[in-house]
């Protein structure tokens, strides 16, 4: 459980020279004013100072004085901004706590804003996806989720139902104006274009969700299928690489970065059947295993063999629906043979295989789009849209409440009984104005502590 009473510090900057220490709660100014000479006043300010943190030994600092009402958490806050190397800055964070301030839990800084009515569940979600966010196209999506409020389309579809109400519970006030059945049918329509704004929302938060989940590919091929060069330009890793067959006994895993998204690579050792050690056959156990977890599977084949039958009989193995065809090597041939290699292999294996060269980086361009294409067939994903909007688990529940309200209301409004429709109409509007206010103490907790410290 979050305390809002006491005061808490933590680092708040990625390692590095310099370091910002962010200090928050009622006595934040207090605390660090014990640090320095100069007098901290309570008012929004920059103040460079000597930063003492011993009896004879200050560094400079510069502080950032921010009063409840401008901070980020909504308390009294300073960040203290210095130039010192890791010991030092430890030194800083004891004289803190001797003073008075704590250490910060995960997410304890955006949890004070949340619980101080600074930013809403959605926004404090947003800002660790923005902190975590490991690509570009992650980044634009969490921005927009904190961009969402306001003009979203769930303010939309409570506008719409404030309408719908109004002139529904217009005839309950004057019964001798009843409403005419040209009424009924915009009150009607009105309703279902709500359904369709809050169904659209739901499908955009999924798609949101969907980011989140990196998928995988698995190489996969014969031992010396030239499958760790290809993991090693693929994904700028360094795992070994040798003519010898079977070099690569465990499964390796780097982050490959696409043009609009992310995936994981695993780089699997050879699906050699015929190994007879117990060794050789951990390792085909861990690689099927790999490969079967897999959303898509680069299957590789060496270019220059003359003999592609053994590795027909792998891929009958694996009867993947995403799989892509790989020709390794290719920087062994000449165009030529790689033309006739190419026909022999989409004729034997009725695909169309991609030349590659993980050695001279030949079609690693191709090779990256139709990975991608092959994860998301839809291309650039929809959190690009002007659109975009995220819900937490709560207020997806009660969109889904939201809309099942509306449809029994829709079904009352036909039959004229206009006071059960009323009912609901009112049901899917506090519904959608409380979808957040549901949340006990256990989900905060849980949401707040994938948070890193100082945030």
């Amino acid at each position: 459980m979050f305390c809002l009473d006491d005061t808490i510090c933590a680092i708040a900057s990625s390692p590095g020279p310099r370091t910002i220490i962010r200090v928050s709660g009622p006595q934040a100014i207090q605390i660090c004013q014990g640090l320095v000479a100069a007098r901290i006043e309570p008012a929004r300010q920059v103040k460079k100072a000597d930063l003492a943190i011993g009896s004879e030994f200050t560094i400079e600092a510069w502080l950032y004085v921010f009063p409840g009402a401008s901070s980020y958490t909504g308390q009294p806050t300073v960040e203290i901004h210095i130039e010192a190397c890791q010991p030092i800055v430890s030194l800083v964070l004891e004289r803190l706590a001797d003073a008075g301030a704590r250490p910060a839990q995960p997410g304890e800084f955006t949890a004070r804003a949340f619980l101080l009515g600074k930013m809403d569940l959605e926004s404090a979600e947003a800002v660790n996806q923005l902190i975590t966010a490991s690509s570009n196209i992650k980044r634009a999506a969490a921005m927009k989720m904190l961009q969402a409020r306001g003009a979203s389309l769930l303010e939309s579809a409570r506008s719409g139902l404030l309408d719908a109400a109004a002139l529904v519970e217009a005839s309950l006030d004057f019964p001798d104006e009843q409403l005419e059945s040209l009424s009924r049918q915009q009150i009607v329509e009105s309703l279902q274009a709500v359904i369709a704004q809050l169904s659209k929302a739901l499908e955009l938060s999924a798609s949101q969700q969907r980011l989140s989940v990196m998928p995988s590919v698995g190489l996969a091929g014969l031992p010396n299928a030239g499958k760790s060069t290809l993991f090693n330009r693929l994904c700028k890793a360094n795992s070994i690489v040798s003519a010898i067959p079977g070099t690569t006994r465990d499964v390796l895993e780097a982050v490959l970065d696409l043009r609009y998204h992310q995936c994981l690579v695993f780089d699997c050792p050879g699906l050699d059947v015929t190994g007879e050690q117990v060794l050789d056959q951990l390792v085909y156990q861990a690689a099927t295993e790999t490969i079967s977890r897999a959303d898509a599977v680069l299957f590789c084949v060496d270019v220059t063999k003359s003999d592609y039958r053994p590795d027909l009989q792998i891929l009958m193995q694996i009867c993947r629906k995403a799989v892509i065809y790989v020709a390794t090597k290719a920087d062994l041939l000449d165009k030529a043979e790689i033309d006739e290699r190419l026909a022999r292999l989409k004729g034997l294996f009725q695909a169309d295989f991609i030349a590659v060269s993980g050695k001279t980086g030949l079609n690693m361009p191709l090779l990256a789009n139709a990975i991608e294409q092959s994860l998301w067939p839809d291309g650039a994903p929809a959190e690009l849209s002007a659109e975009y909007i995220a819900l937490s688990t709560s207020a997806q529940q009660a969109t889904n409440h939201a809309i099942e309200a509306i449809r029994q209301a829709i079904d009352m409004i036909l039959l004229a009984d206009d006071e059960l429709a009323a009912v609901q109409i009112r049901s899917a509007y506090q519904a959608l104005a409380e979808g957040e206010s549901p949340i006990d103490q256990q989900i905060l907790d849980r949401i707040f502590s994938r948070f890193c410290i100082g945030k």
